[in-house]
């Protein structure tokens, strides 16, 4: 209750990108204002995974406060370490989340609908979506950072709604994407079958 949607975010790339350790090298803005709404910075992190938008929140919100959220929820397995150590999870974590989501155990009726909307928007669609029918309801969250590529979230179904959570760690995540499109496939082709 601490944000509101049009509430201005900003703050200049350099000073985001010393705050949270990030190496000029490997930056992917090394210089000008960040600006987002809050509404737009959610927005931004989750369809299109604008790491400067979620970087924006995190420093509003603090990393006490998501830390506070993951030990309430009892999301054991996650780490936010501290602003110069990356973010940590695991696959049983994800799938706990996208569960507590569902089930509508995270927050309110309104806000939850709000989160899966957001999710179902999501514009990187190459991995659990790549194969499945067009028009599938699906909110999910995708990450490629470095070697890691990863795709969870929830697949509704009219055979019953499923979470699915895939992580992996290759020397060409781009195929590890397509891997995590394959197994999707054959969880779906799997549900769809007469029970």
């Amino acid at each position: 209750g601490q944000l509101q949607e049009n509430q201005v975010l900003s703050q200049d790339a350099t000073v985001l990108n010393q705050e949270f350790n990030i190496d000029a090298n490997s930056a992917e803005q090394t210089e000008g204002e960040v600006t987002f709404t809050v509404a737009d910075a959610l927005t931004q992190m989750i369809t299109v995974s604008d790491n400067y938008a979620a970087l924006l929140l995190t420093e509003k919100v603090g990393l006490s406060a998501v830390a506070t959220f993951l030990k309430e929820n009892g999301f054991s397995e996650s780490a936010l370490g501290s602003y110069s150590a990356p973010p940590t999870t695991t696959p049983y974590d994800t799938t706990l989340f996208f569960k507590k989501l569902y089930q509508g155990e995270l927050a309110d009726q309104q806000d939850t609908n709000e989160m899966i909307n957001l999710l179902e928007n999501q514009q990187l669609n190459n991995g659990l979506p790549k194969y499945l029918p067009k028009g599938l309801k699906i909110a999910h969250k995708t990450a490629e950072i470095d070697s890691c590529a990863h795709d969870a979230g929830i697949v509704f179904t009219d055979n019953g709604n499923y979470i699915l959570v895939v992580m992996s760690q290759s020397d060409s995540p781009p195929d590890a994407m397509e891997r995590i499109a394959l197994i999707s496939r054959g969880v779906f082709d799997s549900n769809q079958k007469p029970r």
